[in-house]
């Protein structure tokens, strides 16, 4: 990979980021040394309340589709392994 691939692959991974973490903080968690991933489990294990707030439910939308983006562009441009390193 190239640096100007990595710094690319860098910022669309930070862009994911910063967009799952707004979305966190949007949502009531403001744990800002606890790991995303786990503040993202604590907002996902809350019961849903069908009979709440309707942006709430669709912030918990946005943010499950934000932390899909992410993973997806973690997968994509740091755990995917090229052929040159699997004959390693």
């Amino acid at each position: 990979m190239t640096l100007t691939a990595a710094r690319k692959a860098i910022a669309r991974a930070k862009g994911c980021a910063d967009e799952v973490l707004g979305l966190v903080r949007q949502l009531g968690d403001a744990r800002e040394t606890e790991p995303l991933s786990r503040r993202y489990s604590a907002i996902m294990s809350q019961p849903i309340d069908f009979s709440g707030e309707e942006s709430l439910l669709e912030l918990r939308g946005e943010l499950m589709m934000a932390v899909g983006r992410l993973v997806e562009v973690l997968r994509k441009d740091f755990l995917t392994v090229t052929n040159s390193r699997k004959s390693r």
